[in-house]
């Protein structure tokens, strides 16, 4: 096994970072295009990924170009998660929450808000994880909660939107 050095970068943080990574890479590898797939770039969410595709498009002056691999690390499931880091790099994080006891306990306080509604436990269920789902992506973009009742208060919205804003407060 061979032992490959890092090679670690950084974007000065008033450039666009997306824009500047892509040329960045370009100008690395120009006549040598082929070799930016052997690079992993791990990007937070699925959307930054394709904004950096629509970076390299828009740079590449819509020339064919093999881009590098893309994967995002915050919006996915752990199950898809697959990443080959060197043994020194191990991720250290604390073990997330079992996905099922998460769904069950979000299951739980959905009947305890609605104890009149006529739906079942697998209806709960379904939302429970929709509910969760919502949550890692909130997390995950850096968003918060506190923002969402500001901005259900200035649009004037239906009744039902003010139940799902009830649900939402669930996951504050």
């Amino acid at each position: 096994m061979t032992n490959k050095k890092l090679n670690i970068s950084t974007i000065n943080p008033s450039n666009p970072f997306l824009d500047t990574l892509a040329q960045s890479l370009l100008d690395d590898y120009k006549n040598k295009e082929e070799a930016l797939a052997d690079i992993l770039i791990l990007l937070p969410t699925r959307r930054t990924c394709r904004a950096l595709q629509d970076s390299f498009l828009k740079l590449s002056n819509g020339n064919i170009l093999i881009l590098p691999r893309m994967q995002p690390i915050g919006d996915i499931d752990a199950e898809e998660l697959t990443l080959s880091l060197p043994d020194n790099m191990a991720l250290t994080l604390n073990p997330p929450i079992p996905a099922i006891k998460r769904q069950i306990l979000l299951a739980k306080l959905i009947k305890a808000m609605q104890p009149n509604h006529a739906h079942g436990l697998d209806q709960d269920l379904r939302l429970a994880k929709a509910l969760g789902n919502l949550l890692d992506e909130i997390h995950t973009e850096n968003l918060e909660f506190s923002m969402l009742a500001k901005i259900v208060e200035e649009a004037e919205i239906a009744e039902h939107w003010q139940i799902t804003l009830g649900f939402l407060e669930l996951l504050s």
